[in-house]
C-alpha cells in the first residue's frame, strides 16, 4: 500500500517554504506523480506545484493576502498503477513561539548573505533516488541493487536516473588537507576529505551529491549534521568526499541555472 512515512514544511527563507516527503510502498515500476497544495484554513486547497519523481518542493510565491497567517501544506502522490494516496495537512511550523519562529528565520537570511557575498560558492545539491522505477540496465532482480558501479542509467543507485533534479544554491566547502612534504605522517586523516556548510535548502543525507559550478567538482555527502534550534534546521554541516574525475557520477549532467542565483 503505497503511503506518506512524512511529510514536513520547513521556511527557507522570508516567504518561502521547502516541502519534503518521504514514502512508503512505492514498489512499482513507473512515473510517481505529486500534486503539492496550500491552505490557509485546512479546508480550502490551492495548487503549488506538480512534479514527477521527486522529494520535495520550494514554493517561493506564497500570496501577500496569506503571508501572516498560519499555513498548511499537504501533498497528493499518484502512483504508475494509478493508486492515488493524500497525505494529512501538515502546519508550516509547529512551534507556538513565534518569537522563536522569527529568529530561525532571521539566521537563515543572515546566512543567505554570508554564502551568496562572501565566502560561498555556487553549488548544485543533487539528492539520491531511494525509490521509483528499477534500474533497466543493471539491476538485480534477486538480490535486489545494482550490478553495475558504472552503469550510466542509474549512477550505481538501482533507480533509472540515479539521482533527483538539481537545487542550485550556495555553500562553503574547505579546502583540502594538503601534505606540503613527502614522508610526513597524515594518520588516519583522508586527504579526499573536508568540511561543507550550507543552509536548510534543500536537506541532505548521506549519499546525496554536492557538485561545484565553476569547477565541476563532485562530493559524496558522508555524515551530515544539523544546527537547529528549538528542533528547526537552520544551517547543515556536512563531511564531503571528492569523487574522482573516473566515477561514473560525472557523466551526470548538471547545467548552470538560466538565471543567476
Amino acid at each position: 500500500m503505497l503511503t506518506f512515512d512524512w511529510v514536513r514544511v520547513y521556511p527557507v527563507y522570508d516567504q518561502a517554504y521547502e516541502i519534503v516527503w518521504e514514502l512508503r510502498g512505492a514498489g512499482a515500476r513507473g512515473r510517481y506523480k505529486f500534486l503539492v497544495q496550500r491552505s490557509a484554513n485546512a479546508q480550502d486547497w490551492e495548487d503549488v506545484a506538480n512534479v514527477v519523481d521527486e522529494l520535495h518542493v520550494l514554493d517561493s510565491e506564497v500570496p501577500a493576502s496569506i503571508r501572516h497567517v498560519q499555513l498548511y501544506y499537504r501533498v497528493e502522490v499518484e502512483s504508475p498503477l494509478g493508486e492515488i494516496t493524500v497525505s494529512e495537512p501538515v502546519i508550516v511550523f509547529n512551534n507556538p513561539e513565534k518569537r522563536t519562529f522569527l529568529i530561525a528565520k532571521e539566521i537563515i537570511r543572515r546566512g543567505n548573505i554570508l554564502h551568496t557575498k562572501m565566502n560561498g560558492v555556487e553549488i548544485a545539491a543533487i539528492k539520491r533516488k531511494t525509490w521509483g522505477t528499477e534500474c533497466t540496465k543493471c539491476h538485480n532482480p534477486i538480490l535486489g541493487g545494482t550490478i553495475d558501479s558504472k552503469c550510466t542509467v542509474c549512477f550505481g543507485t538501482s533507480f533509472v536516473g540515479g539521482f533527483h533534479t538539481p537545487v542550485y544554491t550556495y555553500g562553503h566547502i574547505d579546502p583540502l588537507p594538503v601534505v606540503e612534504r613527502e614522508g610526513v605522517n597524515t594518520g588516519n586523516t583522508d586527504l579526499s576529505e573536508t568540511s561543507m556548510t550550507m543552509l536548510n535548502y534543500p536537506l541532505l543525507r548521506k549519499g546525496d551529491i554536492i557538485v561545484e559550478l565553476h569547477s565541476n567538482n563532485r562530493w559524496y555527502i558522508k555524515v551530515i549534521q544539523l544546527t537547529e534550534m528549538k528542533r528547526f534546521p537552520v544551517r547543515q554541516n556536512a563531511r564531503v568526499s571528492l569523487i574522482e574525475r573516473s566515477d561514473v557520477v560525472y557523466e551526470l549532467e548538471v547545467k548552470r541555472p538560466e538565471k543567476e542565483l
